[in-house]
């Protein structure tokens, strides 16, 4: 099985992304991640032993990460759409930890 990595920043459509790992997101937002458009930043919440695994923190990128690919596309609404945006990263998500090469 793949351990998928979350980078630090990435590109999208010419935008500079930073991504952040934050150890309080769930205790002030009570969010595991959330993204900002305006400033151009993903932030993940840090595992937690017994709350959020390394698995879930991954998975959870890729969610915000689907948020800010469908706002720059110009898909609003389907940006918004979070129980979709959730399905299509766990999709995403499992294929890249289980893909095998060779």
């Amino acid at each position: 099985m793949a351990r998928l990595r979350i980078p630090k920043s990435l590109r999208l459509m010419g935008h500079d992304i930073e991504v952040v790992m934050v150890d309080d997101l769930i205790e002030e937002c009570e969010l595991l991640g959330d993204c900002d458009f305006y400033e151009n930043v993903i932030r993940i919440q840090t595992p937690i032993p017994g709350i959020l695994t390394r698995s879930q923190a991954v998975q959870t990128y890729y969610h915000e990460l689907l948020h800010f690919a469908f706002h720059l596309t110009g898909y609003e609404k389907e940006s918004q759409d979070e129980q979709m945006v959730d399905r299509i990263a766990q999709l995403i998500h499992q294929a890249l930890v289980s893909a095998k090469y060779k």
